[in-house]
């Protein structure tokens, strides 16, 4: 605080409590009388909002890991400092940090998950898809799989990631592909895994 006494928080302070602000307003809203092309309107808006706060999540979980949060709060873990104060599963923090590791190598699906245009377990389902990808798949082509990828994730979910990922296995190691299975890389789960 200055001496003439304006405080100042910092931006990002500022913006959840907009966002919590906002919130507040929209659960006071009378939605009944809205049309009912606009509830749906409504709906699909508040779910990109959520998947870019999940976004935002990961992203701040991930800088609370890099700023070593934990051990200056006095806990075990981010994880355990999580689940004290937030009532956050451990098992959720880990992943939060698994992704954003993997979405630095990834940056369309990074770009995709920040804007909403697709959730957590879609972009967790492309990363691995990608990660297990066959050597067979040549390196100038991953970037056109990775935005193949996108498109089947914003438009079909994470289930048909993991179905396309097989049929592109299948399309440049069919060898790969013992009884009708792909055969994911050693540590890949062809699964979404969320």
């Amino acid at each position: 605080m200055s001496s003439s006494g304006v405080r100042f928080d910092h931006p990002a302070v500022e913006a959840v409590a907009g966002i919590a602000a906002c919130l507040d307003d929209l659960q006071a809203a009378s939605v009944w009388s809205m049309p009912a092309g606009e509830l749906a309107g409504l709906l699909v808006a508040v779910e990109v909002v959520a998947r870019r706060l999940d976004a935002a999540r990961v992203e701040l979980t991930a800088q609370a890991e890099t700023a070593r949060l934990a051990e200056r709060e006095g806990a075990t873990s981010l994880a355990a400092l999580l689940r004290a104060r937030a009532d956050v599963p451990p098992s959720a923090t880990r992943e939060r940090l698994r992704l954003r590791a993997a979405l630095l190598a990834r940056p369309a699906t990074r770009r995709a998950f920040a804007a909403g245009v697709i959730g957590q377990r879609c972009a967790v389902a492309v990363c691995q898809a990608l990660d297990g990808l066959p050597a067979q798949v040549p390196a100038a082509m991953t970037g056109r799989v990775e935005r193949l990828l996108l498109e089947v994730a914003a438009e079909d979910g994470a289930a048909a990631v993991v179905r396309a990922a097989a049929g592109i296995v299948h399309r440049f190691a069919p060898d790969d592909w013992p009884g009708g299975r792909p055969a994911p890389a050693s540590g890949t789960r062809w699964r979404c895994g969320c």
